[in-house]
Formats: C-alpha cells, sequence, structure tokens
C-alpha cells in the first residue's frame, strides 16, 4: 500500500511521532527542573518524577492545541532551546555548584553538561523553524 501526502492517518502518526520527539526531552527537561526547584526544600526524589509526567501532559497539550505542524515544530523548539538555557541558570541559583569550584574540585561532568545545554539551546532558539501560512492559507491574525 502506497502513502499518499494527504491520507489523514500519515498526518496524524506524522503528528504523534513529532510529540513525542519533542515530548520526551521536554519532559526529561521538565524533571530536571522538577529535581532543582524542589531540592532546596521538598522532596527531591518525589517531584522528579512527578515533573516528568507535567512536562510529558504539557508536551501532548501543544501538540493537540497547535494545528499546524510547521507551527508546532517552531514552537517546540523554541521551548526545547529556553528550557536548555535556564536550566544551568536554575542548577546554579538552588546551590549548585559554580564552574570555578566544578574546575576545582574535578567535576568536569558540571562543566560539560551546562556547556552542552547552553549550545544546545542557543542552536535550537536561532534555528527554531519560523511559520509561515502556506500558499493560499491565511493566518489567524488576519482573519
Amino acid at each position: 500500500m502506497k502513502r499518499r501526502a494527504g491520507d489523514v492517518q500519515w498526518r496524524a502518526f506524522g503528528r504523534a511521532v513529532q510529540v513525542v520527539g519533542y515530548g520526551l526531552p521536554l519532559a526529561m527537561l521538565a524533571s530536571a527542573y522538577g529535581f532543582f526547584l524542589s531540592r532546596p526544600a521538598a522532596d527531591a526524589f518525589w517531584w522528579t518524577p512527578v515533573s516528568f509526567v507535567v512536562g510529558a501532559v504539557a508536551a501532548v497539550l501543544v501538540g493537540i492545541t497547535v494545528p499546524e505542524d510547521e507551527r508546532l515544530v517552531a514552537i517546540y523548539q523554541r521551548i526545547l532551546g529556553v528550557a536548555c538555557l535556564l536550566l544551568p541558570v536554575l542548577r546554579l541559583a538552588t546551590g549548585g555548584m559554580d564552574w570555578a569550584e566544578a574546575v576545582l574540585m574535578r567535576q568536569s561532568d558540571v562543566l560539560t553538561v551546562d556547556v552542552l545545554l547552553l549550545i544546545a539551546g542557543t542552536w535550537l532558539w536561532f534555528h527554531a523553524r519560523e511559520w509561515r501560512p502556506a500558499a493560499g492559507q491565511v493566518p489567524e491574525a488576519a482573519e
């Protein structure tokens, strides 16, 4: 059976792949946020998996509410970019080791993860696809 471009089932499958493909990293970042935010005053071992579920549900809700595929990808990329950029700041603000201390204590993993998050966040922010209406499609704001 040959795939047809306009087939509703294939579009739905493609949408599901986008939601899962972008939703999983978003949920993973949400669990890191939950851990760092709960570490000073709450039970981080309870809030980390709860934050993962909250992040996954939020990613699915974004996938359900945004009708245009190109716009959905751009939104996911921007959210991921911001989440990556702010995570090292949050880690440091909640009592995490700073880079100088990490170098002195030979904790290269702290520096490595922070730098990789900053690179990924910057790349995602600046390379996010800009959504433009397809030819003949009226943008929502112009209606």
